[in-house]
């Protein structure tokens, strides 16, 4: 870890921190650039504390922001950097590792890049299976079928609908039922 010679400033520099952590997490979604500003800040603080926890979620967050304005590039930009980190943290590629696979996926499918999307997406599965990770299953195999079915392979996408609901029963969440019923992608909330 980095040692501070001043205790007062080590305590300045984590309370910015967390203010902008919290600031994040409590501005609506309408306004975009006040995320935008807030994410890149503490990007920028985790950063130069040289914390990778806190440098990963605010490369994640910052990527899926940017993806969902349509900004592929700098989603991509921010996949990358959070996947350097998620690979020294998470040897057994589980979760995390499934996480930001599952999110390239995404972008790889915006891209029409239905190759790309396909192999990334059995990667996040094998990531999902190896954490035992049911709920983030649930999700893929959707997105696998849903795939599938843009294929025109509806074999293999009623086998991944139908593994899917097998999964998706214990959880009876009224917050994701309608993916059953849905032919669109879902994104993984990252944990």
């Amino acid at each position: 870890g980095i040692k501070f010679k001043n205790v007062s400033l080590k305590c300045h520099r984590i309370t910015k921190v967390t203010q902008c952590h919290q600031k994040i997490f409590f501005h609506s979604l309408k306004k975009v650039t006040v995320h935008f500003m807030h994410l890149e800040k503490a990007l920028s603080l985790f950063e130069e504390l040289q914390d990778p926890v806190g440098t990963d979620h605010a490369a994640i967050k910052l990527g899926h922001l940017h993806f969902s304005q349509g900004e592929l590039e700098k989603a991509e930009h921010m996949y990358q950097r959070s996947e350097k980190i998620r690979l020294d943290f998470d040897k057994k590629k589980g979760n995390a590792v499934g996480c930001i696979l599952h999110a390239k996926a995404l972008l790889a499918w915006q891209r029409e890049e239905k190759e790309k999307s396909l192999t990334l997406l059995n990667e996040s599965l094998a990531c999902f299976q190896r954490a035992e990770n049911d709920l983030n299953l649930v999700i893929v195999l959707h997105n696998l079928g849903v795939l599938a079915t843009f294929k025109g392979d509806t074999q293999r996408a009623t086998d991944y609908f139908t593994q899917r609901d097998q999964l998706f029963a214990p959880f009876d969440m009224p917050s994701i039922t309608g993916i059953q019923q849905s032919q669109d992608f879902y994104p993984i909330l990252d944990e």
